[in-house]
């Protein structure tokens, strides 16, 4: 499983990489332009993704990689919940989590994206 985690904040980054390697190998990036090189180099089983990142939309991101191909299950990690967020997530297939978000959000996402067994 490979998991792709990208978030400007290194601290967050860093603890949600952490957090997913007992679940498989970590890739990460901090930027959208970082994490569009990224995109290409491996089969993602999960897509995790700030909105905010300082050279554009997380969601934007998102949406170049859907229409790239990429289907892996993608969780959209915001600063507070925000209606135009959620509804251009679902649109994009993805769901939400408020940062710092629970460990059990988290767990229970990885679950689902394991079960899928979609990779992108």
């Amino acid at each position: 499983m490979v998991f792709l985690v990208v978030d400007d904040y290194a601290l967050f980054r860093n603890a949600l990489a952490r957090s997913l390697r007992p679940f498989g190998t970590v890739g990460h990036a901090e930027s959208v332009a970082e994490a569009k090189g990224m995109l290409d180099t491996a089969k993602w089983t999960a897509l995790f993704i700030e909105v905010a990142l300082p050279d554009g939309s997380g969601l934007d991101l998102l949406a170049h990689a859907r229409a790239s191909g990429h289907v892996a299950p993608a969780l959209i990690l915001a600063r507070r919940r925000d209606p135009r967020t959620v509804d251009r997530a679902f649109d994009l297939a993805a769901e939400v989590m408020v940062k710092p978000g629970e460990w059990h959000e988290v767990t229970a996402f990885v679950r689902r994206a394991l079960a899928s067994g979609e990779a992108s």
